[in-house]
């Protein structure tokens, strides 16, 4: 990793481990290459991810077609990657896609293959959130009908181990900035920061 880059992410961790606004975070962040803010994102601890989630107490509202724009084609999807402050598997990427219908759903794109069969790919809906209109909703109890070519096939979350990490869960999503969200929800109230990778 290059001295600059170093440096810039030295500035990001500062920026989340003391008295901080969500202006100056999201001021650093869009100055970023996109890989660069991944690469930056994913090397956020736990205790960094708290602070995003806390300044992010002042965002302005986070909509369903900012983590897919209404102008994508159906089941063409759109990926976001990042970090969650689970101590086991802490590196993360979700894949998002609008149906026929302009709904839009997801499923948790599994690193370990083996992961994937014990947990099942984590299928959810995106909404607007019912109690909070400035975040967007999460809800793996409800599941799509059809999901794009390739993609896991589409399994219940209450069943086995699904059950355990993704049974009746609703996450909240708010907005860092153009591109990067942060969430907070399940079981443990695990962080999760995200960028997003495709347009």
């Amino acid at each position: 990793m290059h001295t600059d880059t170093h440096t810039r992410l030295d500035q990001l961790k500062a920026l989340l481990s003391g008295p901080s606004t969500l202006a100056a975070v999201a001021a650093h962040l869009e100055n970023l290459p996109v890989s660069e803010r991944v690469r930056q994102v994913q090397e956020l601890q736990s205790a960094q991810l708290e602070a995003l989630w806390d300044v992010t107490r002042a965002a302005s509202p986070l909509t369903v077609g900012d983590v897919v724009p209404s102008s994508r084609a159906p089941f063409m999807p759109v990926r976001w990657v990042g970090r969650n402050s689970l101590p086991a598997v802490s590196l993360e990427e979700r894949r998002f896609y609008r149906d026929q219908h302009g709904r839009v759903w997801g499923h948790h794109n599994q690193p370990i293959r083996a992961l994937e069969m014990l947990v099942g790919p984590g299928y959810f809906a995106v909404t607007a959130h019912p109690e909070n209109p400035e975040q967007v909703q999460v809800d793996y109890t409800r599941l799509p009908d059809a999901a794009p070519p390739g993609w896991p096939a589409i399994t219940a979350n209450d069943r086995g181990l699904s059950f355990f990490i993704f049974g009746n869960q609703h996450d909240a999503l708010r907005r860092v900035c153009d591109g990067v969200v942060i969430g907070k929800g399940g079981k443990v109230d695990q962080l999760v920061a995200l960028v997003r990778v495709e347009d």
